[in-house]
């Protein structure tokens, strides 16, 4: 039971991981047909290969077993440098992109923004329980 949950847990991240790098690196880009279908096969294959590892390190002899796993363990180390990358360059991208809205909207107060969160109600407090009610709460004060 516990090799089934493992194997389940690893596929999942193999998997997404893997889809997240033919995101960015051959559909993003538009990778021209071959191209693109090379990688694709590539990216599929290479997980799986990486999930047989586990079981061709038992099936065979050590020393078939290092021949054979050694290929998918240097992918697993570039896939892991690429995946790395990518990520932080996206998050790079990110912040970036942030900063260039915060740094486009000059910190000034919109007036149509503050007319339109005044026109729904949605001015503080009471504001959300118009929001939530349809209907404006009474004044305790009188």
């Amino acid at each position: 039971m516990q090799n089934v949950l493992f194997v389940s847990i690893v596929t999942v991240v193999l998997a997404s991981t893997h889809g997240y790098l033919w995101l960015r690196l051959v559909h993003d880009p538009a990778l021209a047909q071959p191209l693109r279908r090379i990688a694709t096969i590539a990216l599929i294959v290479l997980p799986s290969a990486l999930l047989l590892s586990f079981f061709v390190r038992r099936a065979f002899s050590p020393g078939a077993a290092r021949w054979l796993t050694a290929p998918v363990y240097v992918w697993a180390g570039l896939f892991f440098l690429l995946f790395a990358g990518l990520v932080a360059t996206d998050l790079l991208r990110l912040l970036l992109w942030m900063g260039a809205c915060v740094a486009a909207s000059d910190g000034a107060p919109d007036p149509e923004r503050r007319v339109w969160i005044a026109e729904h109600g949605l001015e503080g407090s009471r504001g959300e329980f118009r929001a939530a009610s349809g209907r404006a709460p009474r004044n305790p004060r009188g």
